[in-house]
């Protein structure tokens, strides 16, 4: 089968021949329809930020292969699997997968039934930012109708659903992002868009009860006044400028300084379930979800794409498909 795959850290990324792999006993085989490029696997394609190299390896990764997200058919199944069969469509998150291939294996109870209305292959787009993006505005942002958001990043991989699911939940929903993407944040479901190039979002006359804060673009102090003193401060990410200490400086910042606001301050990893899952298919069933990408390209012109991602050449979320 044909997969990309890497022997060092970097944009060297190359379409090879290699075995197709068999499904342990509580997994399924996927021929693979359609996946995605989350920053995660950007990190884990360029070893940073330095520290993670520790448990990914330090001179070379140990793993050859990348990606997370895979929508596809189920082509095989492992001998204690019982809930699913040959021919399903499923989607999922497969934490430090290799969906980034024809085939690839996933573990059987995260994978969820494909949701019906949209391409298999264009449910590639959602789950590790969709996951990422309905536990920050539901089990961790608690937000509820009526409530005022803002999310910071609103038009990135994540940020692009969380607008969604809380417009869905009944919140006035501010987006933060570039000038050329606030049209499509509205048309995503936020009420309002701030320019971050013109505008400064920690000026404002009320409060928000919720701020799900992507970009981490501001410092935490500064930010946590926008937010009501009975409000709700999620953070879903860091800047990723620095290879070194920058991004997990300002997690655990963020959850140290939590301990002593009044505001309620969440720092989480997104838990990768079949629950989750069902529950974006139920949004996408509704009308309220539709999968979010800026472009798309082949598993062939992947290496190319890659580039031009890290050279700021492409922008936004890039959906791989067969």
């Amino acid at each position: 089968m044909k997969a990309i795959v890497r022997d060092r850290y970097g944009i060297d990324l190359n379409l090879v021949d290699i075995d197709r792999p068999t499904p342990a006993d509580d997994q399924v085989l996927l021929r693979v329809h359609g996946s995605s490029v989350n920053m995660g696997d950007r990190l884990m394609m360029k070893g940073t930020p330095y520290l993670m190299r520790f448990g990914t390896g330090l001179l070379r990764p140990r793993q050859r292969g990348l990606g997370m997200d895979v929508a596809g058919t189920v082509e095989a199944v492992g001998s204690g699997v019982s809930d699913w069969e040959i021919g399903d469509e499923v989607y999922g998150e497969v934490t430090s997968g290799e969906t980034w291939a024809e085939y690839a294996v996933a573990p059987a109870v995260k994978m969820a039934r494909a949701p019906a209305g949209v391409p298999l292959e264009e449910a590639g787009a959602l789950p590790a930012a969709a996951m990422t993006a309905l536990q920050a505005v539901r089990d961790h942002g608690r937000v509820q109708p009526g409530q005022r958001v803002l999310v910071n990043g609103g038009s990135g991989s994540v940020g692009s659903y969380v607008v969604q699911i809380a417009a869905a939940d009944g919140a006035e929903v501010t987006a933060v992002c570039s000038a050329r993407n606030a049209q499509r944040a509205r048309d995503l479901g936020a009420a309002h868009a701030i320019d971050y190039a013109t505008e400064d979002f920690l000026q404002t006359d009320e409060p928000y009860d919720v701020l799900i804060d992507i970009a981490g673009s501001r410092p935490l102090g500064a930010t946590l006044k926008v937010v009501d003193p009975d409000g709700i401060y999620v953070t879903v990410g860091a800047p990723m400028d620095d290879p070194w200490f920058r991004p997990l400086a300002r997690l655990a910042w963020s959850s140290t300084r939590g301990t002593f606001a009044r505001q309620r301050v969440v720092v989480y990893v997104t838990d990768v379930s079949r629950e989750s899952m069902e529950a974006i298919s139920e949004l996408i069933a509704a009308g309220n979800l539709v999968p979010a990408y800026d472009s798309r390209c082949s598993l062939r012109e992947l290496p190319t794409a890659m580039r031009e991602l890290e050279a700021g050449e492409r922008r936004g979320k890039v959906l791989i498909t067969r």
